[in-house]
């Protein structure tokens, strides 16, 4: 056609004249045919000599990468999209309704192969969202023990970063975006770094701890993602959900909890074993995408083979052994065309053979791999060579791993891509490829023999840390899961180490979790030495600290255990007590405080025989938790002062504790000191521990200690002085999700609150704790902080909810023999039948109250009785009685300076 190519030639001029110098122009027509590999810039119709109407133009601005495998296959053309009209229509209404500024979450669950990602590929690129920013980012199989990996990939696509941008590039993509968007999003712009680990010299950063730095990163991305969706309406992809890993689920569970009044529409995917936590959102709407239905499966096969009468009973075979299943069905007819079954083009295909000569295989995995099986031997072992570097992989590796002609591993993996089992996904710097399809990878994996894998894993990390050398940390996760595939335990053990270290930093806690368990794996298929039974109860102590954040006691004994006779094997008694003292901590979380004791001895023996003043005050610091629990409170605060003194030097020391030691003592000695009267002492450690904590910002230690010093203010009815100090440790506990101290905090929280006049609020905080109290692991379960919630519901004039309160706290001394505990529910009985006026039943609740609270020197809970009991004394009419009460609870008020105590008791005998 003389007259289209001399068109073709006329445009091809035009646009040579409007470029600019340095720059290129194309023509939509062009363009489709490069769509996918290149980035462009619409320019809009421009006039053209010779032509009516006005030609769209585009510029060039570079290569493309595709973000997502559907993006790749697309390069090569799709076939019809089919049968997918209400799907379509409930994202349309979706759509429309997060436009509106009513943020939107849908999620499409099925199979593998039914098209989740196809109907979205189609949905993101439809004219209905011609005015979005579509962001697009998947999950990967290995990609669990990978934190962020999600989050990373969306974030490049958003900043337009490049797989080989060096730090300084990176730096100028984010930096140059978020201050185009906004002067304010500085504040975001450190933690955004560090998931694509630019290097910082932000000191408020590197002295945060992780728990802050994940709750940073998640809060910029979150805050990055909703600034951006007040320029212009977002569409947010993250396909794949089954292999997400723990901090990509913890950011989408924070970016759903704010988008319902953004213009955002969040789209995920993933296959019926994934759970989603979203459900009771009314925003949120979960699609279940099946196989097509007949008749669409029909209009999927004309596409593919054309409309011929005489391929009906071939169509009616395919759609009855497929059942619908689009993946399925491409399979096979690719498969009958490399068998020779099928002769033609697409669109325009005849049978070769009978339909009665055809077996369709009942699974699609056995399509693919008889395709594989007829594979040039080369191209097969190419092909499951990449399925061994995983289910994404670039040339450079490929080629290193092979060691072939430069040439050579180009032009079969474009044989490969000709055949759709591989798509090319980068071209720049380097060309990357994806399988077509997660079981395209599965099946080219599961074809080698079993002796051969490991081998090729072998190869493929010696590849990796040669090109990769002085880059191994963008890869840890990587090298780690090919070493161990390898059984290469050596180096699996320091990838694994270094993997975990790398996501503790900034509080992945499941992704390390996972590497280190890795690394203890490796390290147990390791000839024994002392230098690796050392590391390896180091590492039982960093997966110990993963499973008490993660609320799971159960597996923390095993290890202990293990860290234990290792310790004992190599005779490191540091190491030994240390373990020990883990342990002890271990029993007291679960209420065994007796045992606890018992540990913590030998741990302080241990100690004291080598001179070892930290593990001797961290054992006297469970000695005196573990006596405060049991309401020996005299034995306590002199075990505190003990381990206070022995920790002094290192006041501001982490150790391996998870917290500042120093400050969890003094919080159980201002504890202990509150309750048997010695305010004096009380305050003052409880502040220092509190100023400690505060300076050192370390989040946790603060809500620890702020519960002991808050406690000496409530003892003594300071609740102004206790409110900052609560708000403080209640607010930490929110922003870094430090659940294992919301008891500790909430239910004296609301205590105060509710004193002070803020009943509201003070409502809504006691039911949180009272809520947590069932909720959350008997780790995190203990009487005393049923106390103050029972207080909080006694100032709100709830009697109902002190009772229950009272009943819970009972149930839970009774099982662990907490003493004090048993005698502040039995004054909490008092109060309130007091106020129900059962002045007989009040009378002997709090003279039950004060022969518990006696043996056990709580004198602060002798003096609340006894102006209690007075009280009720004086209601059965027994005046002698009352006043001999109330006398009581003066001078022991005088004695320890209990002011509001001291003046109500003045009161009722000057009546």
């Amino acid at each position: 056609d003389y007259d289209a190519i001399g068109m073709t030639t006329h445009l091809a001029a035009r646009m040579e004249q409007l470029a600019r110098p340095g720059t290129t122009r194309m023509t939509l027509s062009t363009l489709r045919l490069a769509e996918g590999f290149v980035q462009i810039e619409p320019l809009g119709p421009v006039p053209v000599k010779g032509l009516d109407e006005p030609v769209e133009v585009f510029e060039l601005i570079g290569a493309s990468d595709a973000r997502t495998r559907l993006q790749a296959v697309g390069k090569g053309g799709f076939s019809h999209f089919v049968g997918r009209q209400t799907e379509m229509e409930a994202l349309e209404r979706a759509l429309a309704r997060a436009g509106g500024g009513q943020g939107q979450v849908v999620s499409v669950v099925g199979e593998p192969g039914v098209g989740k990602s196809r109907l979205y590929h189609e949905f993101t690129r439809g004219h209905h969202v011609k005015d979005w920013l579509v962001l697009e980012s998947g999950s990967v199989s290995h990609g669990r023990a990978a934190a962020y990996m999600p989050i990373v990939d969306l974030l490049r696509g958003y900043f337009g970063i490049s797989t080989g941008d060096d730090a300084r590039a990176i730096r100028e993509r984010i930096t140059g975006k978020l201050l185009t968007l906004d002067e304010s999003l500085r504040a975001i712009e450190t933690p955004l770094l560090s998931l694509f680990e630019v290097p910082i010299s932000d000191p408020i950063w590197e002295s945060s701890e992780p728990a802050r730095r994940r709750q940073r990163v998640l809060d910029a991305c979150r805050a990055l993602l909703l600034r951006e969706a007040e320029e212009q309406p977002l569409v947010i992809v993250f396909e794949d959900l089954h292999w997400i890993d723990s901090e990509t689920q913890a950011f989408l569970d924070l970016l759903i909890g704010g988008i319902a009044g953004a213009r955002v529409l969040l789209l995920t995917n993933y296959r019926p074993e994934y759970a989603d936590p979203w459900s009771s959102r009314t925003y949120y709407t979960r699609i279940r995408i099946d196989p097509l239905q007949p008749q669409s499966a029909g209009e999927l096969l004309d596409d593919l083979l054309g409309s011929d009468s005489t391929l009906d009973p071939l169509r009616a075979l395919l759609v009855e052994r497929t059942q619908g299943n689009p993946f399925f069905l491409e399979e096979s007819v690719k498969a009958l065309i490399d068998e020779g079954a099928l002769q033609g083009g697409r669109g325009d295909y005849r049978l070769a053979v009978p339909v009665t000569s055809i077996d369709v295989p009942a699974s699609v995995q056995t399509v693919l791999a008889a395709r594989i099986d007829r594979l040039d031997p080369e191209e097969k072992i190419l092909l499951q060579t990449a399925a061994v570097i995983g289910k994404d992989f670039s040339l450079p590796l490929l080629g290193a791993v092979l060691a072939r002609e430069a040439d050579e591993v180009p032009a079969r993996l474009a044989r490969l891509q000709e055949a759709e089992l591989v798509y090319e996904t980068r071209i720049f710097p380097d060309p990357e490829y994806t399988f077509k399809h997660a079981l395209t990878h599965d099946v080219a994996y599961g074809s080698l023999l079993s002796t051969r894998p490991k081998g090729l894993h072998t190869v493929i990390l010696e590849s990796m840390e040669e090109l990769y050398a002085g880059r191994e940390s963008e890869h840890l996760d990587r090298l780690a899961y090919h070493a161990i595939k390898g059984e290469q335990w050596y180096k699996a053990k320091r990838y694994a180490h270094a993997a975990g270290a790398k996501a503790a930093a900034l509080n992945a806690t499941r992704s390390a979790l996972e590497s280190f368990e890795n690394a203890i794996s490796a390290i147990g298929q390791l000839p024994e030495t002392p230098e690796l039974m050392a590391e390896n109860i180091d590492l039982r102590f960093q997966v110990r600290d993963a499973l008490f954040v993660l609320a799971e006691p159960e597996p923390i004994k095993e290890h202990l255990r293990e860290a234990e006779a290792l310790a004992a094997r190599l005779d490191d008694r540091h190491r030994l007590a240390e373990t020990l003292v883990y342990q002890a901590g271990f029993e007291w979380m679960e209420g065994k405080y007796r045992p606890a004791i018992a540990i913590a001895e030998r741990a302080r023996k241990l100690g004291a025989e080598s001179d070892d003043t930290v593990i001797i005050g961290m054992a006297e610091y469970r000695l005196a938790s573990a006596y405060a629990m049991l309401g020996e409170y005299g034995a306590a605060a002199e075990q505190a002062a003990a381990g206070m003194s022995h920790l002094a030097e290192q006041a501001t020391s982490l150790f391996r504790f998870g917290g500042l030691t120093y400050t969890f003592v003094g919080a159980f000695r201002a504890l202990a000191c509150s309750e048997l009267g010695d305010f004096e002492t009380a305050e003052a450690v409880g502040q220092e521990a509190y100023r400690i904590a505060k300076d050192a910002d370390h989040a946790y230690s603060i809500t620890v200690s702020c519960f002991g010093l808050a406690h000496a203010y409530l003892l003594r009815e300071r609740f102004r002085e206790a409110l900052p100090v609560l708000n403080d440790g209640m607010e930490l506990v929110s922003v870094h999700g430090l659940t294992a101290t919301l008891p500790w905090v909430a239910g004296r929280f609301a205590w105060a609150l509710a004193m002070t006049g803020d009943t509201k609020k003070a409502r809504e905080v006691v039911e949180t704790a009272h809520y947590s109290f069932d909720q959350l692991p008997a780790a995190m379960d203990h009487g005393l902080n049923y106390i103050s919630a029972g207080c909080a519901y006694l100032a709100l004039g709830d009697l109902d909810g002190a009772d229950e309160i009272a009943r819970l706290a009972l149930a839970k001394a009774e099982r662990d023999e907490e003493a004090g505990v048993r005698a502040w529910v039995t004054w909490i009985r008092g109060e309130t039948a007091l106020k129900r006026e059962q002045s007989e039943i009040a009378v002997q609740h709090y003279a039950t109250a004060l022969n518990q609270a006696g043996p056990l020197g709580m004198a602060t809970l002798q003096a609340y009785a006894n102006l209690g009991h007075g009280d009720a004394l004086a209601m059965s009419g027994d005046v002698a009685g009352a006043r001999a009460s109330h006398e009581l609870a003066r001078d022991l008020a005088a004695k320890h300076d209990l002011m509001p105590i001291l003046t109500r008791a003045t009161e009722r005998l000057a009546d």
